[in-house]
């Protein structure tokens, strides 16, 4: 009896902390969101003051002003991202299902990538592999997911495989391409990946999402649910830290440059509002950073539940 006892507070304290988990998980989707958005409003306004520098003048202009355009298309698209985020803590704060929230982001996020993907080549001006393979790799994640979506398991399975075939060259052409540096010529910094984090871990999230997103496609009808469980945990684990370490050096990198403004490019001579948004940019990055660590948190406290429940299975 007295084991019995101990087992029911055992159980008690592990659903305790099951619930304070998915609460963290719920500040975490805030505190991302307001991160993307914060972020993405301060490259948005750069991007808009970049372009008013170019005049229709030349057909290279054109292409110029063309790519800055879509730029700045896809920066409103993370920051549509970013509001999904908050609306998706929200609703899993409540215990609401937050399924429609999760497919209008990936719509969302494969546009922002099309958009960068098609603009980076205008902006090169020639035929470059990385732009090529993030104007391909949307086309495919969205019809992944258009498949995904349909109640058909069978279909889920060929959308889980579409997803993974878009993955791969999205994770080479982030390996690849820095879409911002094309833009910001001048400025001495180190640029993240399309998604504000390190372009190698960055990759290898979104490759190994994507296999996790076909594992539970598989498994998501059968006890062994936790196997994909601990997979979608593992990636968040890995993007968490992505999300830590990227933005943190990008906004050290800023900050360089703030304190250098007085006597050096590119930030001496701008407009004031250049300068100031250039602050906003590094400590809305901060932002982002603190929600990498709660993200990192949050999923290695997911897959320690994941991995509890895979060792209830009997093989």
């Amino acid at each position: 009896m007295h084991q019995n006892a101990n087992n029911a507070l055992y159980a008690l304290r592990w659903g305790f902390v099951q619930l304070k988990s998915q609460k963290l998980f719920s500040v975490t989707l805030n505190v991302l969101g307001i991160g993307y958005v914060l972020v993405n409003l301060a490259v948005l306004i750069l991007l808009g003051y970049y372009l008013s520098q170019h005049s229709i003048t030349s057909l290279e202009e054109v292409t110029q002003i063309g790519g800055m355009t879509l730029f700045i298309i896809a920066s409103a698209m993370l920051m549509a991202v970013g509001c999904l985020l908050i609306v998706g803590g929200i609703q899993h704060y409540r215990g609401n299902t937050t399924q429609r929230v999760i497919l209008m982001g990936v719509l969302f996020t494969s546009f922002y990538v099309l958009c960068l993907g098609i603009g980076s080549a205008l902006l090169r001006s020639q035929s470059d592999v990385g732009a090529v393979l993030l104007s391909i790799s949307p086309v495919l994640m969205m019809v992944g997911v258009t498949a995904y979506v349909a109640p058909s398991s069978l279909f889920k399975i060929v959308g889980s495989i579409v997803g993974i075939a878009g993955a791969i060259p999205l994770a080479v052409g982030i390996f690849t391409l820095q879409p911002l540096s094309l833009v910001f010529t001048d400025w001495d910094v180190l640029f993240p990946g399309p998604f504000m984090s390190m372009a190698l871990l960055e990759g290898v999230a979104v490759i190994l999402g994507s296999v996790a997103v076909f594992t539970h496609s598989l498994l998501s009808e059968r006890k062994e649910k936790s196997v994909s469980q601990a997979l979608l945990s593992l990636v968040g684990i890995i993007y968490g830290i992505d999300v830590f370490i990227g933005p943190l050096v990008l906004s050290f990198g800023l900050t360089n440059l703030l304190w250098k403004a007085p006597w050096m490019p590119p930030l001496n001579g701008a407009p004031y509002f250049v300068y100031g948004t250039t602050i906003l940019w590094s400590v809305s990055l901060l932002i982002l950073a603190i929600g990498g660590i709660l993200l990192t948190l949050s999923s290695f406290l997911e897959f320690m539940f994941a991995t509890k429940g895979m060792s209830k299975l009997k093989l």
